[in-house]
C-alpha cells in the first residue's frame, strides 16, 4: 500500500512538469496533432519590430514628371540582429498624391497633386502579422512662361536669389490659406509685377 502510493505520487509529478515543458512554448501544443513522434508547437513572431528604409521620403514632380521611390523592410529580432529584406504587402490611401506597387514597395507619384502620404508595410513572420508605416512628400513645381517670353527667360532664375521687397511678386490666386479640393486639378499660380511680367517665367512648389 505504501509502495503503490509512492509511485502514484512520482506519476503525477512527472505529469505536472509535462505540462510545465509544454507551456513553457509560445502558443501551447497544436490540438490538432497526429504525429506520433511529437506535436510541433506554435512558434512567437520572430521580430519584435520592422525597420523602414527610408522611413521618409521626399520627391520633386518638375512640371508634371512622376518621380518613384522604393522602400526595404528588415526585421529587428529580439536578440537584436536585423534581417535581410523581407517580404512585405504595401499599401497606400487613395488620394490622388501616388501609387504604390503592393508588392515591390516602389510608390510612384502622380505628378498632378502635392502632399504628404502615408504608406502601410505588412509582414507575417510565423503566423504574426507585423506592420509599419512611411512618409512620403510630394512636391510639385511648374513653369510658367506666358506668351511672348524670350526663351531663354528659365535660365534667368537660376542664380542666387536676391531679395527685393519692391520686385517680389504679389500673389493673387490662389488665396492665402486656400484649402483645395482633392479631386480639383491643382490650381496655378497667379501674381502681379512689372518685372515678373516682363520676365513672363516663374518656377512654384505647388503642394
Amino acid at each position: 500500500m505504501k509502495t503503490w502510493r509512492t509511485l502514484g505520487s512520482v506519476g503525477l509529478l512527472v505529469s505536472v512538469l509535462g505540462v510545465a515543458c509544454n507551456s513553457g512554448i509560445i502558443g501551447g501544443e497544436d490540438p490538432n496533432c497526429t504525429d506520433p513522434n511529437g506535436c510541433n508547437q506554435t512558434q512567437g513572431a520572430e521580430f519584435v519590430n520592422l525597420i523602414v528604409d527610408p522611413a521618409q521620403a521626399t520627391l520633386t514632380s518638375d512640371n508634371g514628371s512622376k518621380p518613384n521611390q522604393s522602400f526595404i523592410i528588415k526585421g529587428q529580432r529580439p536578440d537584436g540582429s536585423i534581417s535581410d529584406p523581407l517580404a512585405a504587402v504595401y499599401s497606400v490611401p487613395s488620394n490622388g498624391i501616388g501609387t504604390i506597387d503592393s508588392s515591390t514597395g516602389v510608390f510612384t507619384a502622380t505628378g498632378e497633386v502635392g502632399g504628404t502620404v502615408t504608406i502601410t508595410a505588412t509582414v507575417v513572420s510565423n503566423g504574426v502579422t507585423l506592420t509599419t508605416t512611411m512618409q512620403v512628400t510630394v512636391v510639385l513645381v511648374k513653369t510658367f512662361t506666358t506668351p511672348g517670353t524670350p526663351a531663354d527667360a528659365p535660365t534667368k532664375f537660376a542664380g542666387t536669389p536676391t531679395l527685393d521687397l519692391a520686385k517680389s511678386a504679389q500673389i493673387v490666386y490662389p488665396l492665402n490659406n486656400v484649402v483645395m479640393p482633392q479631386n480639383v486639378y491643382p490650381a496655378d499660380i497667379q501674381w502681379t509685377n512689372d518685372e515678373s511680367r516682363r520676365e513672363g517665367c516663374s518656377k512654384v512648389p505647388l503642394w
